[in-house]
């Protein structure tokens, strides 16, 4: 692909990206979309997206169609376009944050404004933003066009390890979410079936009512019902088939009923 090519693709993909997230921003910003404390961490990152478009619009998109490539644009545009690369950094950060903020959500909803507090997010989003800073500063130094210098191959380290750990500690944090929310959607199935199994006897001796012997299949109509909502209880249930967790409540209620035949001296 020709530099032409891909400074137009990059000019017009930016542009539609710089619509999408500023409407979120807007959203963000004056309509409270997601909230304050959610909201915040959501800003720093439909911020850094918006800074990235910009510059992506303005120096990266013209230096490709432009000069052909970057190495041979002038320094103060090679300058600009690591910033960008910045708030690339920013916003993977800001990824990962949202994601231990749902994380959180689902797995400590009742401390999840304690953990979460206006301040602690603030504070997390500046203590972020200042991380973003280190794995760029090797690209604010000059490089010789053909020589691969000791900085330019900290900043390819940099660049690799850095977007790698933590796309992978975002992931890892999303499926312990994902899985969070799996255990809470069974247990709704769970009352979704039991509320249709209820609906369908009732519809079913309805209608058949006015067919002969129809109480046996209303019999066999709630027994089936009733066995559906039984395995359903039993798939659904979390922790349903725990072990350890039936000998400790087994063992727990041993204890009290002992406690309670002692008798008081």
């Amino acid at each position: 692909m020709s530099s032409l090519s891909t400074g137009c693709a990059v000019f017009f993909m930016s542009c539609i990206g710089l619509i999408v997230h500023y409407a979120i921003f807007h959203k963000v910003v004056f309509k409270g979309l997601f909230g304050k404390i959610f909201g915040s961490l959501w800003l720093s990152r439909e911020v850094a997206y918006l800074i990235q478009k910009c510059g992506l619009i303005c120096c990266v998109a013209p230096g490709l169609i432009i000069y052909g490539d970057m190495d041979n644009a002038p320094v103060p545009i090679k300058w600009f376009s690591q910033l960008i690369i910045l708030f690339a950094y920013v916003s993977i950060f800001s990824n990962f944050l949202i994601a231990a903020n749902r994380c959180c959500i689902v797995y400590f909803p009742l401390k999840y404004k304690r953990i979460f507090s206006k301040e602690r997010t603030r504070c997390l989003v500046l203590i972020f933003w200042a991380l973003a800073v280190f794995p760029t500063v090797p690209s604010f130094v000059q490089q010789p066009k053909y020589i691969r210098t000791l900085c330019g191959a900290s900043r390819e380290l940099l660049d690799l390890s850095v977007a790698t750990t933590s796309y992978a500690i975002t992931f890892v944090v999303d499926v312990f979410t994902y899985r969070k929310v799996l255990i809470v959607l069974k247990i709704v199935a769970q009352q979704l079936v039991s509320i249709m199994c209820v609906a369908i006897f009732n519809t079913t001796y309805f209608f058949a009512s006015v067919w002969p012997r129809r109480e046996h299949f209303a019999l066999i109509g709630w027994t089936a019902s009733s066995v559906l909502d039984g395995i359903v209880v039993v798939l659904f249930t979390p922790n349903f088939f725990d072990h350890r967790h039936l000998l400790a409540t087994t063992s727990k209620n041993t204890l009290k009923n002992v406690s309670k035949n002692i008798p008081e001296k």
